[in-house]
This record gives structure tokens, C-alpha cells and sequence, in this order.
């Protein structure tokens, strides 16, 4: 499958939608090829089909982001087309399948009140990791860097 049809794919699946819909959404010509994009979701686990029309969860959004990765697809492009709250799930699933145990939105109150978005630990090894979801504008070494400063701070 071509990796930047998934990527399209990931801004085309609603709730429920029609293959025209799904045509259309993925500003192809050819029917064929939604319709393969389409049967290639519907093949690894993603959405389901009733009559005609198909359906995607939330859930089936982060599994056609981890698809979009695996077929070759930048991180960043894929988590540019994400929510933030779809991001943070995303970031979860990947530490999930590289061995950790995470939990998402830890909220503690001593000594201040701080939220964590992803943390994830890893038995084996005996590694937590803390991560702080954020889609910035800016990826410059210069801003990055900043940003991190004042994370830490917090």
C-alpha cells in the first residue's frame, strides 16, 4: 500500500462514511484505488462495514496511524493530522509495543499540582519514562530547547 494514501486515508475515515465520501475525502479520481484503500483498512483491523457504509472508532484512527508508521510514514507528518488527545494515545500505543506499561493524564498534587500526559514504565529494564505531549509550530534546536527548559522548570 502506498504510504501516502494512508496518510490521506487518516484525514478521510469519519464515524460513518460512504465510499463516494471516502473517494472524495481522499481526492482520488479512481474508485478502484479508494476502494483497495478501503478493503487494506477494513484487512488489518480497521473500521467495519454495514451496508454500505463504513465506520471508525477513535481507536481505528490511532491503529491507521500506527499502520501509516509501519508502511513508512514520518512521525511528525502523522502526528500533525492527529488531536492532541489522539496524539498523547498514539505516543501511549508506542511505548506499548516497545515493552512499557503506560498510563495516560497522571495527575499529582505534592508538591504542587502537575500533570504527566504519557508515562511509561518498563519492568525489564526498570526505566519510566515521562513525556509531555505537545504539538509545536516551531522545531528549531533553538526552540525545542527552550521549551524543554521550561519543562523542566515546571
Amino acid at each position: 500500500m502506498d504510504p501516502l494514501l494512508l496518510v490521506k486515508a487518516m484525514r478521510a475515515i469519519m464515524p460513518e462514511i460512504t465510499l463516494n465520501e471516502f473517494q472524495s475525502r481522499l481526492a482520488i479520481v479512481s474508485r478502484s484505488v479508494s476502494k483497495q484503500v478501503m478493503q487494506y483498512l477494513l484487512d488489518n483491523g480497521i473500521g467495519r462495514t454495514s451496508q454500505n457504509i463504513y465506520m471508525f472508532s477513535n481507536s481505528d484512527r490511532i491503529k491507521l496511524a500506527i499502520l501509516a508508521l509501519k508502511n513508512g510514514n514520518d512521525v511528525e507528518l502523522i502526528s500533525k493530522i492527529l488531536t492532541w488527545r489522539d496524539f498523547e494515545v498514539l505516543t501511549s500505543e508506542i511505548l506499548n509495543l516497545s515493552g512499557y506499561k503506560t498510563e495516560c493524564n497522571v495527575r499529582f498534587n505534592k508538591p504542587r499540582r502537575i500533570e504527566i500526559d504519557v508515562v511509561g514504565t518498563n519492568n525489564y529494564s526498570k526505566l519510566a519514562i515521562l513525556i509531555d505531549c505537545k504539538h509545536w509550530q516551531r522545531n528549531d534546536l533553538k526552540s525545542t530547547s527552550s521549551y524543554a527548559i521550561k519543562q523542566i522548570h515546571r
